[in-house]
């Protein structure tokens, strides 16, 4: 997870990972920031956590908000993965308001996949439930595509996509405090994640980040949540990455087995992050505001 990406991502950036007392994965500037104190919690995956950006958007949001963020980021996780982990709730809990990142929906479990247990839950690994083998989210989906008639995948998603909402719906009911749905991609939510039968591949069907994910999930979650930012978003890709020392280009192949790509083409780009920032910022301050004239 968050491991791996630093160990891959060297080169350009240094995360600054940090483990904090009640938890074993290391948190995205965990080494220099404290979550006692935090004025806003940011659940999410790596968009969240913001791969291959040395400033991803919880950092961002600092200094226009006067808030401190904690970046609760994680690779290739979905909402069942914070369900899991109550500490991560509970810090969520102790601020005084929550963004959350819809997540991608490749990861969430159904009749063909199913979680592993363990620590590794409601991340982008998965069983295959038939042999009990261990594969990436988007293999197992491939894997479907392949083998199964058009129906079956139609059903699946279906399948996913409800499994999806009802673990959301439980995470946002779990957090008490002011909650953002924040959606953080480059294409909108007004698209079909049904089967397309000339076109069974895993990005075809899925569609970009948060994969499979339509407006009508959107519009499920969001009645469980108190604010909505919608961040549409494809400025500074490909992203070029410059070697930290040398500030010369560099491929990212090496540091990634599944990418052949020299640049990031996935991930949000720097400039991507800040209109996320620019984004959030007046909900935040509004947010923040409304709490500080009921304390006075």
């Amino acid at each position: 997870m968050s491991i791996e990406y630093q160990e891959a991502d060297k080169s350009f950036v240094d995360y600054r990972l940090g483990v904090h007392l009640h938890f074993p994965l290391p948190f995205r500037d965990g080494a220099t920031l404290s979550p006692l104190g935090a004025n806003i919690a940011c659940i999410g995956a790596a968009q969240t956590f913001g791969r291959f950006a040395r400033h991803p958007y919880p950092e961002l949001l600092q200094q226009p908000t006067g808030a401190r963020a904690i970046n609760l980021g994680f690779a290739g996780v979905g909402p069942r993965f914070f369900l899991e982990h109550n500490y991560l709730v509970d810090l969520a809990n102790s601020t005084d308001a929550v963004i959350l990142q819809i997540m991608s929906g490749r990861s969430t479990q159904n009749s063909r996949v199913r979680y592993i247990d363990g620590f590794w839950k409601g991340s982008s690994t998965m069983k295959v439930a038939c042999n009990e083998k261990r594969v990436y989210a988007e293999d197992a989906w491939e894997e479907i595509l392949g083998s199964c008639r058009p129906e079956e995948i139609e059903f699946l998603i279906e399948e996913t996509m409800s499994n999806y909402v009802n673990e959301y719906i439980e995470l946002l009911k779990s957090i008490k405090k002011p909650k953002i749905l924040l959606w953080f991609s480059t294409d909108s939510p007004n698209r079909s994640a049904k089967f397309q039968a000339d076109t069974p591949s895993f990005n075809s069907v899925a569609g970009s980040y948060p994969h499979f994910i339509s407006r009508k999930e959107v519009e499920r979650i969001r009645e469980y949540t108190d604010e909505y930012v919608e961040v549409v978003n494809s400025a500074g890709l490909p992203q070029r990455l410059y070697h930290a020392v040398t500030n010369e280009l560099t491929d990212r192949t090496p540091g990634d087995f599944r990418s052949s790509s020299q640049y990031n083409e996935y991930y949000p780009s720097p400039e991507m992050h800040m209109a996320c920032a620019y984004s959030l910022t007046p909900v935040i301050r509004e947010i923040l505001s409304r709490k500080a004239k009921a304390n006075t």
